[in-house]
């Protein structure tokens, strides 16, 4: 074994090790506070898992959306969603299967391997831009209304607001940096620039935020159901869930980003005037329900293959 691969394999295993134990001991600190709680049954629970499917879907239109703009190949609609649930279902694997499924199965269809690829990089480049814009505006307007805002936070939501802007009308840039990846690993085929001029790039941003904004619903009619919140903490815990999802799609080394989503919640959520307990047995809640509503998903997934024709 080489040392590069040696050197992934110690990242990949270490970073979900480290993530694991420091979760366990902020639980095993705050254990007697968090037996505490008493939840029962509530219709909102059900109410966030459905939004939290939801989400899934528009995500499949979002990506039906991307393989018309950069391919033309009109693939059928409820197909596209399907291939991109099966996707999302791949995120518990640790590592890139995520990918490389996606781009398996736009190649089964048809696609290119180039076209393939430059959709798969531009969804996850409008998925963090989408996410971080809508969680650091809510976040910050909620700050805003209580006056617990900072010089510092000023400063990231306008620079937030400035990078939306800059993002919607750098089409040649975002190219740049998408063809460079792809030559960087060998992939000829179809560019970026078919969609990404100002009006198609607005449009697919907004596409992009729905999602969001889908799952901070969820977020909040789960909250509601365990603690009282006022409007401010439901904005903050919102907004907080975006960003923590952008950073756990990005921590690879664990399946679904297990860990570093609910850790990223909680310090965001705090900010909000949410108490650290509440905030962490939130974190919990959501990951149980939201994982129920994956394996719902799956089960759809697997109801509608075994009603596909054989070929």
């Amino acid at each position: 074994m080489n040392f590069r691969r040696l050197a992934i394999r110690v990242i990949k295993y270490g970073a979900g090790l480290a993530v694991f134990v420091l979760c366990g001991l902020a639980l095993a600190a705050n254990l007697d506070r968090l037996s505490a709680y008493s939840i029962s049954w509530s219709w909102l629970f059900a109410l966030g898992g459905v939004l939290f499917v939801a989400g899934v879907l528009i995500g499949g239109l979002n990506w039906h959306r991307l393989i018309v703009l950069i391919t033309d190949i009109r693939l059928p609609l409820w197909e596209t969603i399907r291939g991109h649930s099966e996707s999302w279902l791949h995120r518990y694997i640790p590592g890139v299967g995520y990918l490389g499924h996606k781009i398996v199965w736009a190649r089964s269809r048809g696609v290119t391997r180039g076209a393939a690829t430059t959709a798969f990089l531009s969804e996850q480049i409008l998925i963090q831009a989408s996410s971080f814009g809508f969680g650091i505006v809510t976040v910050g307007c909620a700050l805003l209304s209580t006056g617990d805002i900072t010089p510092y936070l000023w400063l990231l939501i306008a620079l937030t607001i400035v990078g939306i802007i800059v993002f919607i009308f750098s089409g040649p840039t975002v190219e740049k940096f998408v063809n460079l990846i792809r030559r960087k690993r060998g992939i000829e085929g179809d560019t970026v620039q078919r969609f990404l001029s100002p009006a198609h790039t607005t449009v697919l941003f907004g596409q992009f935020v729905l999602p969001r904004i889908v799952n901070a619903l969820a977020v909040v009619a789960i909250t509601i159901a365990i603690v009282p919140v006022t409007v401010e903490q439901a904005l903050t815990l919102g907004g907080s869930y975006a960003i923590a999802s952008a950073i756990g799609i990005l921590a690879v080394f664990v399946p679904s980003g297990l860990g570093v989503r609910e850790s990223v919640f909680v310090g965001f959520a705090t900010l909000g005037g949410v108490s650290l307990v509440d905030a962490i047995m939130l974190s919990i809640v959501i990951r149980v329900i939201s994982t129920v509503s994956d394996a719902a998903i799956g089960v759809g997934v697997l109801a509608t293959a075994k009603r596909r024709p054989q070929q």
